[in-house]
């Protein structure tokens, strides 16, 4: 199938979250349920009440500190059935956890630049579009805790469903949010993504 849905992210998504934990049963697992998708249940987007990751219970306390987007008011993303398929899904971690997989591009979505500037905190940051984001896959392997062959197929398979346009140099990584078309700054100001590609999966050798 090759349609087409759009979403919004809304940054108040986390801002009053109840701990509306819901036991997943036989399986020992929750999964958070959101202040957003209570007040939009019109929504229609299976994966919004799949950012938090599924959470083991009180037998295993320990958690992944995820990053949530905080630089924008809303973003609208558009994605292919197939994606959204695939957001919905989890990923095993080395330690047995299953993350959701729209955790894992909520995370990198908290990496996006919403302006042009160098990026920060790399010993040889690059300077970046909007709608990009410098990375490291031995990075995000230690804070996803897995291997790092793992975290390089999940950023595979993210570029293949057209989420991500992944570019590789000697000196660093950066990747474009392509599925994204656009966000609403904390002004209230609508912004295009200069990085956005609505025509399907973005090729590794169209032009950043």
């Amino acid at each position: 199938m090759t349609g087409r849905t759009e979403t919004k992210w809304n940054k108040h998504y986390d801002k009053n979250e109840r701990s509306a934990e819901t036991a997943a049963k036989g399986q020992g697992k929750f999964l958070l349920q959101d202040e957003y998708e209570q007040q939009h249940p019109q929504s229609g987007t299976p994966f919004t009440n799949r950012y938090g990751m599924m959470r083991t219970t009180a037998g295993n306390k320990e958690q992944h500190a995820f990053k949530k987007p905080e630089d924008f008011r809303s973003v609208r993303i558009h994605l292919t059935v197939e994606a959204v398929g695939w957001l919905c899904g989890t990923t095993t971690d080395d330690n047995g956890r299953e993350i959701s997989n729209f955790a894992l591009f909520g995370d990198l979505l908290a990496r996006m630049a919403v302006a042009a500037g160098e990026s920060k905190g790399f010993r040889r940051p690059q300077y970046l579009k909007a709608g990009q984001f410098q990375f490291s896959e031995t990075a995000l392997a230690v804070e996803w805790n897995m291997g790092r062959k793992k975290a390089r197929n999940l950023l595979e398979t993210m570029e293949r469903m057209g989420l991500l346009a992944v570019r590789h140099s000697r000196t660093a990584s950066v990747a474009a949010f392509a599925c994204v078309g656009g966000w609403t700054d904390d002004g209230g100001n609508d912004m295009d993504n200069p990085s956005y590609h609505p025509t399907g999966p973005y090729r590794a050798d169209r032009q950043m």
